[in-house]
This record gives C-alpha cells, sequence and structure tokens, in this order.
C-alpha cells in the first residue's frame, strides 16, 4: 500500500526498495554525498528505493533517523548504509527539548557535510529546514501527500518555510500544484512520483487468482472490491470526525450497494496506524461487524498481493491522499474506484472511476458501474489499460531514476542566466519567454551545464503552457517602469539573492535591475560572475526612452554598470568595439566579443536590384517602449511625403506603446499609409515582409547589437539606423543619423532612393557582412566561453 503521508502496511509492498547494488569507483568526479532524514524509523519505505537509485549511479548516500528499531532501519542496514541516530522525535512540542535536538541534528549534517539532504515527512522537512539555516547546505523536501497543506495555519506557515528548501519535490502533479499556489517558481519544484515495483506487482493469472479466492471462501462468480489501507483516527485540524482513508464512507456507500447485490464482498486489508487508529478501527467494525453485509476485516498484511489477485475492483474513497494503493492497484491489473482528493485522480486514465470525496451516494454508483462492467465481462478490459498506467507513471526504478538525476541537479547548480526579460507561468505547469530569451540560454549556456536556469520577471496566468525541456524557470516579481521597480524591490531583492544562492555559474545580463541585482548579491555572497553586455544603460535612460525619472539616473546607473563589469570573471559583449570603450573589463577577465545573433544560411538572400513601386520603409522592434523610435519614423515619413516620395511604413512588433503610434500616425495623417503589422514570430512570414520592403529603417534611441536590423541585411536589405550601441559597426556612415532626428532620417532614406547604383551597393555591402554572422565558428566562440564559465565563476573572491 503507498499512501502519500502514511507508511506502507507491509513488507515487500511497492514502496519496497529495489535490489542493492555496489556502487562504482569512488574515484567518480561525479559523485555526491546525500544524506536522507526521516521523522520515522517504521515508514518512508520509498527512500530505500531512492537509496538504491542513489547507490547505482554511484553517490555516497547516508541517513539520519530518530533512535529505535523499524523496516526502514532494518532496510538501510541490510544496504549498508551508514544511519546517524538523532535524538529528536520532530514532534515540536516541547520548545527547550526541540531546540536541543535541532542544534544535535545541525551538528550531524555538519559532520556529514552533504551535498543534498533530502527530507521525507513534513516534521523531518520542518527539522532539516531550521537544522540546515545558514550552514549553506543544499536542502529538498520529498512532499509525500499534501495532507500538512489542508490546514489552514500549516499551509500559511509553508508560503514562507518552503522558501527555506532548495527545491521541493513533489510525488504528484497535485501536490506540484498546490506548491505552485503557495508561491514556489517552477524551478522550485521538481515532480517524481512515488513509484512501485512492477516486477514484484504484476497483474494475477487464472491459477493464482482462483487458488486465492478459494482460500477466502469467495465463489467464482462474486463481485470483490477491496480497500488496501490503514485506519486512522479522525484528525483534529483536517477532516474533523472523519479517518482521512474515507473507510466509513465505503461502508456506507457499500451498504447500500449490497442490498442489489448480495453476491458481493468487500476486503478491507489494513489494522490500525497507531493506538487511536485501531480504537477507530474497532468502532467501524462494531457499526460494520466482520462477515455481515459481505464485509471482511482482515488486519494488516506483510504481503498484500493476493488480495488484489482476488480483487475485481479497487477502491481508494481517500478524503486525502497521493496516488496511495490505487497505484498498486494499477500495476496488479485491477480497475480502480477513487475520490477526486489529492493525486489519486492522476492513476484513472480509461481504467477506472473517479468521485467527489466524501460523497457516498457518488461512491455507491461507481460499484454499480463497476458491477455492470463485471458482469458484461468487459473489466478485463479496464484492467488491462491499469497495468498500462502503472507502466507510464509508477515505475519505481524509473522514478528512483527521477529521484537521483533530481538530487543530482541539486547537488550540481545549473548556470543562471539573470535577465530582464518577461516571462509567463501558468498555473497548471509549464512557462513561456515571449522575447526568445530561453532560445538564446539553451544555445548559449548549456555548456556549462547539463540544465539551465533562466532568472526573470514573471507573471501569472491561468492554463497549462508548454514544458521547457532542460530549462528551470526561476520567477521574480514583475514589474512595470521606474515606479512599479521601487515597489518591487522589497520581494525582489530577496529573491534574487535566493536566486543566486542557488544557482551554478552567475551570467547576469546587463542593463537592467534585475542583472544589475544579481551581481550586487554575488559581491555581497563573494561569489564570482559572469557578464553578458547587451546595451548602453546610460544611452537608454539618457534617452528618455525610460521617462523623464530614467534620464535621472543615467549615470548612475552607467556607473554601477562599468563597476559591474570591471569586476566580473568573465564579460561577453554583444558589439565588437562600442560597449567595450565604455564598459571596460577588469585585468584578467575572460572577454568575448560576440552578438548573440545568429543566422542560419538560409537566412542569407544575397544582394538586390532596385525595385520599382511605392517605397516601403520597414521598421522591426518591440512597441513596449519607445527605445526603437517607431514614431521618428513615421515623422519621417510625413517629410518624405510632403517632398512628393510615395513613402509608406510597415511597422513590426508590438506592445504597450502601439495604441500610441496609432494615434500619431492618424494626426501625421498617414492613415492608409502605414501598417502596423504586430508580432510576428514565424521567421518565414517576417522575411516576406523584408522581401518586400525597399529599404529597413533602424531610427533607435539605445541599441546592443540589434538581431532586426542583421535580419533585414540578411534579405539584401539597405538599411538607415541611429549611431547608437552596434548599429555604427554593421551600418555605413553615410547611412547613420541623430537620436530623434526624423528630418536626417528622411533625407537618408531620399538619398538611397535617388541613386539606384547606390542602393545596390548598400545592398550588396549589407548582404556580405550579414553573412559573417551565419559563420559556426562564430556560435562556437560563444559555446567555449560558456563552457569555461564552471571553473571562471567558482569558488570564493
Amino acid at each position: 500500500m503507498a499512501a502519500g503521508h502514511a507508511k506502507p502496511i507491509a513488507r515487500g509492498e511497492c514502496a519496497d526498495a529495489l535490489t542493492h547494488e555496489s556502487a562504482p569507483d569512488a574515484g567518480d568526479p561525479q559523485r555526491h554525498r546525500i544524506v536522507l532524514v526521516a521523522k520515522t524509523n517504521e515508514g518512508a519505505l520509498r527512500s530505500l528505493a531512492h537509496a538504491d537509485g542513489l547507490v547505482r549511479r554511484g553517490h555516497r548516500v547516508s541517513a539520519v533517523l530518530p533512535s529505535g528499531d523499524g523496516r526502514l532501519r532494518e532496510g538501510l542496514r541490510a544496504r549498508g548504509i551508514p544511519i546517524a541516530d538523532c535524538g529528536f522525535d520532530f514532534r515540536f512540542r516541547d520548545p527547550l527539548r526541540t531546540l536541543r535536538a535541532l542544534r544535535e541534528l545541525r551538528g550531524i549534517l555538519r559532520t556529514e557535510q552533504p551535498d543534498v539532504v533530502n527530507s521525507y515527512m513534513y516534521g523531518a522537512a520542518l527539522a532539516s529546514r531550521l537544522a540546515g539555516v545558514g550552514t549553506g547546505i543544499r536542502r529538498t523536501h520529498m512532499v509525500g501527500g499534501p495532507l500538512h497543506l489542508e490546514s489552514g495555519p500549516v499551509r500559511f506557515a509553508e508560503k514562507y518555510l518552503s522558501a527555506l528548501d532548495t527545491l521541493t519535490i513533489a510525488t504528484s502533479d497535485h501536490v506540484a500544484r498546490r506548491y505552485r499556489a503557495l508561491g514556489r517558481g517552477p524551478a522550485d519544484i521538481a515532480t517524481a512520483f512515488q513509484g512501485c515495483d512492477l516486477e514484484r506487482f504484476r497483474p494475477a493469472n487464472p491459477s493464482w487468482r482462483s487458488a486465492v479466492r478459494e482460500q477466502l471462501g469467495i465463489g467464482d462468480g462474486e463481485f470483490v472490491a477491496v480497500l488496501v489501507g490503514f485506519v486512522y483516527a479522525p484528525k483534529r485540524i483536517v477532516h474533523r470526525g472523519r479517518g482521512i482513508k474515507g473507510h466509513e464512507h465505503l461502508l456506507a456507500a457499500w451498504s447500500e450497494f449490497r442490498v442489489r447485490h448480495p453476491k458481493s464482498r468487500l476486503l478491507l486489508v489494513g489494522g490500525g496506524w497507531d493506538e487511536a487508529g485501531e480504537q477507530y478501527r474497532q468502532r467501524l467494525l462494531a457499526r460494520f461487524p466482520d462477515g455481515r453485509r459481505g464485509v471482511h476485516w482482515l488486519g494488516s498484511r506483510d504481503d498484500v498481493r493476493d488480495y488484489y489477485a482476488a480483487a475485481d475492483i479497487s477502491v481508494s474513497p481517500s478524503l486525502s491522499e497521493n496516488h496511495g494503493a490505487a497505484m498498486e492497484a494499477c500495476a496488479m491489473g485491477v480497475p480502480v474506484v477513487v475520490s477526486d482528493a489529492g493525486g489519486l485522480p492522476e492513476a484513472v486514465d480509461g481504467n477506472g472511476w473517479v468521485v467527489a470525496r466524501g460523497d457516498e451516494r457518488a461512491l455507491a454508483d461507481a460499484l454499480e458501474h463497476a458491477w455492470q462492467e463485471h458482469e458484461g465481462g468487459r473489466l478485463g478490459a479496464l484492467g488491462a489499460r491499469a497495468r498500462d498506467v502503472a507502466e507510464a507513471k509508477f515505475d519505481a526504478r524509473a522514478n528512483a531514476d527521477r529521484v537521483a538525476e533530481i538530487l543530482e541537479s541539486c547537488a550540481r547548480p545549473a548556470p543562471a542566466l539573470f535577465a530582464e526579460t518577461r516571462c509567463t507561468a501558468y498555473t497548471g505547469g509549464g512557462w513561456e519567454c515571449g522575447d526568445g530569451t530561453a532560445d538564446v540560454v539553451a544555445g548559449e549556456l548549456l555548456p556549462a551545464g547539463d540544465r539551465v536556469r533562466l532568472v526573470a520577471r514573471t507573471r501569472q496566468q491561468e492554463g497549462a503552457g508548454p514544458q521547457q525541456h532542460r530549462f528551470d524557470l526561476v520567477a521574480l516579481p514583475d514589474y512595470r517602469g521606474p515606479a512599479g521597480l521601487l515597489r518591487a524591490l522589497p520581494r525582489l531583492v530577496p529573491a534574487v539573492l535566493r536566486a543566486v544562492r542557488d544557482s551554478g555559474p552567475v551570467v547576469a545580463r546587463l542593463p537592467g535591475p534585475v542583472g544589475a541585482l544579481a551581481c550586487a548579491c554575488c559581491d555581497l555572497l563573494g561569489r564570482p560572475y559572469a557578464v553578458e553586455l547587451v546595451g548602453d544603460p546610460e544611452g537608454v535612460l539618457r534617452s528618455g526612452a525610460a521617462g523623464r525619472t530614467g534620464r535621472w539616473f543615467a549615470r548612475p546607473a552607467a556607473a554601477l554598470t562599468r563597476r559591474a563589469v570591471r569586476r566580473a570573471a568573465a564579460v561577453r559583449y554583444v558589439t565588437g568595439q562600442t560597449l567595450q570603450q565604455r564598459y571596460p573589463a577588469g585585468p584578467g577577465s575572460d572577454v568575448l566579443a560576440a552578438s548573440r545573433v545568429r543566422l542560419d544560411r538560409a537566412d542569407l538572400a544575397g544582394p538586390r536590384r532596385f525595385p520599382t513601386g511605392p517605397v516601403q520603409v520597414a521598421a522591426v522592434g518591440s512597441q513596449a517602449n519607445a527605445y526603437k523610435g517607431h514614431d521618428v519614423l513615421l515623422r519621417a515619413v510625413r517629410v518624405l511625403r510632403d517632398a512628393g516620395v510615395d513613402a509608406r511604413a510597415i511597422l513590426v512588433g508590438g506592445g504597450a506603446t502601439q495604441p500610441e503610434l496609432v494615434n500619431l500616425a492618424a494626426a501625421l495623417g498617414l492613415t492608409g499609409f502605414v501598417r502596423f503589422a504586430g508580432r510576428i514570430a514565424d521567421r518565414g512570414e517576417l522575411f516576406g515582409v523584408l522581401d518586400s520592403a525597399h529599404l529597413l529603417a533602424m531610427p533607435s534611441r539605445t541599441e546592443g547589437m540589434p538581431r532586426a536590423l542583421l535580419e533585414g541585411m540578411a534579405r539584401g536589405l539597405p538599411a538607415v539606423g541611429t549611431a547608437v550601441g552596434g548599429i555604427p559597426e554593421l551600418l555605413d556612415a553615410e547611412c547613420l543619423v541623430p537620436v530623434d532626428d526624423h528630418v536626417a532620417v528622411a533625407v537618408a532614406v531620399r538619398r538611397l532612393l535617388d541613386r539606384p547604383d547606390r542602393w545596390e551597393q548598400q545592398s550588396a555591402r549589407n548582404a556580405r557582412i550579414a553573412a559573417e554572422y551565419a559563420d559556426p565558428a562564430r556560435h562556437a566562440q560563444i559555446r567555449d566561453w560558456a563552457a569555461r564559465l564552471p571553473e571562471r565563476c567558482a569558488g570564493a573572491r
């Protein structure tokens, strides 16, 4: 019986460990020291399978348990796993005794010096958190089930206490959702099911089934339901007055069902969990005597497989549960009836029925449906489907390996990019980054680790989103503008500090508050870091694109960026020389000049011939703010039209300022001569727009190395742009204009249009320069730089 918050009733059930295998050579450089902490010697037997999985992969495993004997201790001893006795009973009742016990546990952890502490059961998680504060030890909590989260006070406390864990390991999707609702971000949660030994728990063959039913006195045609689970006394805080396994609800439903189907049996396998549980079981037995109405109380058994073999249906009517006995039933090929509590519905996918917890009428109806399927000979197909579900989700060995992978990733922190981007995290799981930053992270930082972390402002949205393979999103508070940043600082600063603490090599993208805070936190913690400089903060703020308030911070922002770059262990500039001159790296820094823009050979269109027809001027860029100067282009188009040029504009992009641009176009009398194309994600569609244009305009107020400009150049487009950021490194001097000078933009465009031969020369020149960005060697330089980061950013300053 696998229960999210309860010990199994029998040795040898699904939580039993798999065969122990000896560890590889201790010299393995990937070997880690893992300490398992459990609040019991008797339960949490699933940790044995996890210990075996870790040992198989070459890690050193030890355990911390309370004093006393029990099946967990015996299992660990049998595997040769060292055990440290802790006098703590994990009950937190006596304050003085608790303080002494936490000090003792802290001493044990300091002696063990683990790479990761993995705690089982809520009391062990609390103790590990409190004892580990300030030690720098990375902590994970393997959450067995949702029961503790169904208490309001505990849920409120867990909202804050869970932040002390490096990682929360949810053993069901339901638990993961509950922790996301408490504010744990995508990078703070991993999911690994508890698992069932699919070799031991297999569908019963006809001879096994017949022998067991004969031994139990069950006739061939009788319908048999089984509930495998301990009987728990009602809790004081949650589900007051009712046992959490729902025995009383099933017995009431069974009484109604049995009246209609007297040739039916209900097997109740499991004794009381503790003394109070046994007393409650005796009260239930007095109300529903053994042998009456087909109810058979069988007590605890060392091996429950026979009872699944005898059953036609397994029932899990719990009020709170993880996957419970339902996954054992699935492994045995037995259809299931489950309540909608916790993770139980995750065990049903065409192999049974889900009913509302505590709804006795719905439970009786589900039993009726199961009986009808039994009479029609269709339960066998549901049973086969149940086994498929078990193989897909509940394989103990696969899930143990998954736990090992999670602990390995926790012991070996992933590199992280701290960026001023905005992501969306979905309540149903998954996330996405709208500006393509995640793709950049994949291409550039994966050489530094098997997984990478993106630390960014995040907004929550209902529904389910895409799963980002090998990515972890660390969600920061969302904000907009200087005023929003000031309001968010009390939450933003500790969030960035935690992210720095829990990450491997830190790469701070500057300019931006998130990257700047990451550098400051690294300085505070004495950690080396890397910087990716993608723009000039002084130019951004002086341009007025961030408002009047932004201009006040131009010089301080430049000074802070200059300091951060100078102190960085590694720096990557996206320009060849512009940003290097303004923000020089310090002595000994690993410096690379390489744009993150990467073009494919298929993107290159080559030189073009001068086109005819109305002049189409394209501009591509975000309209979230005024950085890209689309308003300047609109004014330039007005000047061109007044000069007799049939000029039109195509604006690709979207964002908060687009309504202002639409209004400006109308005020300038350009309605009908401006096309707002919105965001274009498809590259083929974007290249279609560029191929139809006569010129590309980039009147930006600030830039790094603009991807949109390089993509336009790759299509053989002449271009006009401002002399900011990396634009002067790409365009001919005669195609450069001052910032905020729409007349100069119009003049530069007219100059190219009046000289078709000059237009074609610029087309050939731009195509040639863009081809350099399709050179694989350029991207290889970035990957080599990233591969050096773990060494450059290791240790303390």
